[in-house]
């Protein structure tokens, strides 16, 4: 990061559920200030276990539900209903009670899902071109981490992890090989945003409470400062100044 560029925002809170109340009155206030200043609003989401409490309380929120369009920063390479789905986990999670009529841009499809890899490459480029029709830039990116310091489907050791980085490259989604990368369980075959993509949008916040993240997180600001964005990719995010909330718990 060069001497005196724009830096991110940590937010620290005292406990789990602190750390919740934060990212909702965060994004709660950004959705009401985009909807009431375009009209509409999109709104890009990670699955994993670490934010279903934020989606769960954001979805008893009041917020004009009918002007937000939701999609998703990456997904498994399995159909939905698929106990893996992110956009199965989205949906009972997030997608219930005031904003149960959100509607969710899907990131997979038949192609995508076989074992081809023309058909997964023209699967890739079909969703690239639903999530263009969504007009960018994303107003809000909600970012997990895990353990191995992926965020998204970047994962450390991918073979296709340059390409997801690469700020020149001209993919809005594309398929991720993450066979041998421990943090990516039993599913290996992934689709994801790139790095252009989401570093574009408005705000982006990563949310990864607890004492073990929170280690990681710290360690990718230094590889980050070293100019090291693969061995924690979440460091990848940095990039993104003063549009980046982190959200810690201490």
């Amino acid at each position: 990061m060069s001497q005196g560029a724009p830096q991110y925002r940590i937010a620290r809170a005292r406990s789990a559920e602190e750390a919740v109340e934060f990212a909702v009155d965060i994004l709660r206030a950004q959705l009401d200030l985009v909807i009431e200043k375009r009209g509409t609003a999109r709104l890009m989401l990670s699955g994993g276990g670490s934010p279903k409490p934020v989606y769960e309380a954001l979805s008893q929120c009041d917020l004009d539900w009918a002007q937000v369009v939701c999609g998703l920063i990456d997904e498994r390479r399995v159909p939905e209903g698929h106990s893996a789905s992110n956009a199965s986990f989205l949906r009972g999670a997030l997608l219930q009670h005031k904003a149960k009529d959100t509607p969710l841009m899907p990131m997979t499809n038949d192609d995508v899902n076989s074992d081809d890899a023309g058909r997964v490459a023209r699967g890739a480029q079909a969703i690239s071109a639903n999530y263009l029709s969504m007009g960018l830039p994303y107003d809000i990116c909600v970012m997990g981490m895990g353990g191995d310091g992926h965020t998204a489907s970047w994962f450390p050791g991918s073979p296709d992890l340059p390409e997801a980085l690469d700020l020149n490259t001209d993919k809005l989604v594309m398929a991720i090989d993450a066979h041998g990368c421990d943090g990516a369980g039993e599913i290996k075959d992934r689709i994801t945003l790139t790095r252009p993509a989401i570093l574009a949008a408005d705000m982006i916040v990563l949310f990864i409470p607890g004492d073990a993240k929170r280690e990681v997180f710290y360690k990718a600001m230094q590889n980050y400062e070293a100019g090291n964005l693969t061995d924690l990719p979440v460091a990848a995010l940095l990039e993104a100044a003063e549009k980046l909330t982190v959200i810690l718990t201490d």
